[in-house]
């Protein structure tokens, strides 16, 4: 298996309501809600896409693409140009922001730790009809990653 197409039936929280720092011990832990998503992904992944998990190469090296799916209304602003308390035409809802859970919801469902994660090809929003989240892992070789890149 050279690529693995995951379908979601949900989107991953953001980051800024999945963790929490603790003042007095110094320590981040995860919030319930976001527990909650990473285990609901485990069950759902171990349901949908089992043989899947056990021939998945927990040594190689990939790279992830990442399609987050949204529903008009919570992207865009409708009453922007009409309310002046609106700002913007578009929804604060930061992209990379729902990386690092889903990220490592994934890496330990399929076994693996996500530093084999060596490029985010993409990471996208886009308007549906559901909300739901499409993610590609696809191996690569590590010597496709070695060298310097000069801009």
């Amino acid at each position: 298996m050279s690529k693995l197409i995951l379908e979601i039936p949900y989107l991953p929280p953001s980051v800024n309501e999945a963790y929490k720092f603790n003042r007095k011990t110094g320590v981040m832990y995860l919030v319930k809600e976001a527990a909650a998503f990473k285990k609901g992904l485990g069950l759902h992944l171990n349901e949908k896409y089992l043989k899947e998990i056990h021939t998945f190469d927990t040594t190689a090296v990939y790279k992830a693409s990442y399609y987050f799916h949204f529903l008009k209304e919570n992207l865009i602003n409708e009453k922007f140009g009409k309310d002046k308390r609106i700002k913007s035409l578009y929804k604060a809802v930061d992209l990379d922001n729902r990386l690092k859970l889903l990220q490592d919801s994934i890496a330990s469902s399929l076994g693996f730790n996500d530093s084999h994660i060596f490029e985010i090809e993409k990471a996208q929003k886009r308007i549906a009809k559901r909300e739901f989240t499409v993610v590609v892992l696809e191996k690569v070789k590590l010597e496709d990653y070695e060298g310097e890149i000069h801009v």
